[in-house]
């Protein structure tokens, strides 16, 4: 069996007369929005359970249009089986992906050849900048920072802030109150686009409220601050002002990466372009 073609979700987060309520996004160019899938075991109650990230998805997002996805599957080493029946991923679909220090690899130089840049000292007139959104603090804080750590190798300052989506939604619409991302969507006058738990998918709905929070015209900073940590001691944190980040914030990450993805669609409305590859996580 093939992995499932992505498809642009053109009701998601296209529209040509989209603006922005006021000047407030201006810092940022891009939203990043990343939804892992991970192993897992239904029969396990453990809370310390290892996850290993199996789907590595980003979508980027403006205030109008999906610009570009970047996707990948990733073998787990750890636990080589999955949860298939959460995920709808296949054993077939990882066995011959990269490990996660490759994907992480590629997915920086996915940034560098499009001029995308995370810190503000780094921008330029030709680079745009970005900031990574995740419905959330477990992506970063139980899947990616983790596993990074247990392999032994380090993740990027694009990771160390992030917009937790969930916590910004509650602000904005739901007054306070915390809530999956099907009761978010509903309570937007939508309905889910794709297969839940499909990363890809995921990432493409919560881009969909990544959108609608911007035309509504609530500014999207990051609210959480991952926090690396080298043989159980924290090795940095960033405050108010910190150069790396340019925010202040706070929270964390973790796990073994199986899938990333990339489509881009240039602005003027130009045909999809995609590109699909297979990764695999690091050994340990």
């Amino acid at each position: 069996m093939e992995p499932p073609e992505a498809q642009l979700l053109q009701t998601a987060v296209c529209e040509d007369d989209a603006d922005h309520a006021d000047g407030q996004t201006a810092a940022v160019d891009y939203y990043a929005i990343v939804d892992f899938e991970c192993t897992c075991d239904k029969r396990s109650t453990e809370r310390k359970y290892r996850h290993e990230i199996i789907e590595f998805p980003v979508v980027f997002v403006n205030a109008e249009t999906l610009e570009f996805e970047f996707h990948r599957y990733v073998r787990p080493t750890e636990k080589p089986d999955f949860c298939r029946e959460l995920t709808g991923i296949q054993q077939e679909w990882v066995e011959e992906a990269d490990t996660l220090d490759v994907v992480l690899r590629d997915f920086y130089d996915f940034l560098e050849e499009r001029s995308l840049v995370h810190r503000p000292r780094d921008r330029t007139p030709q680079s745009r900048r970005f900031v990574i959104c995740t419905d959330g603090p477990s992506d970063v804080r139980q899947f990616l920072e983790p596993e990074t750590r247990r392999k032994g190798f380090g993740f990027r300052g694009c990771w160390h802030s992030y917009v937790n989506v969930r916590r910004q939604f509650a602000n904005a619409f739901g007054s306070g109150r915390e809530c999956s991302l099907q009761e978010m969507l509903s309570c937007r006058g939508m309905s889910f686009d794709g297969r839940p738990h499909c990363g890809l998918h995921d990432s493409r709905n919560i881009a969909r409220l990544v959108v609608d929070l911007l035309r509504e015209g609530h500014p999207l900073m990051p609210t959480s601050i991952a926090e690396p940590r080298r043989n159980g001691r924290r090795v940095a944190s960033y405050g108010p002002g910190d150069e790396e980040t340019g925010w202040s914030a706070a929270g964390f990450f973790s796990s073994d990466v199986l899938e990333a993805e990339i489509c881009i669609l240039p602005s003027g409305g130009a045909s999809l372009r995609r590109l699909f590859v297979h990764c695999h996580p690091a050994s340990t």
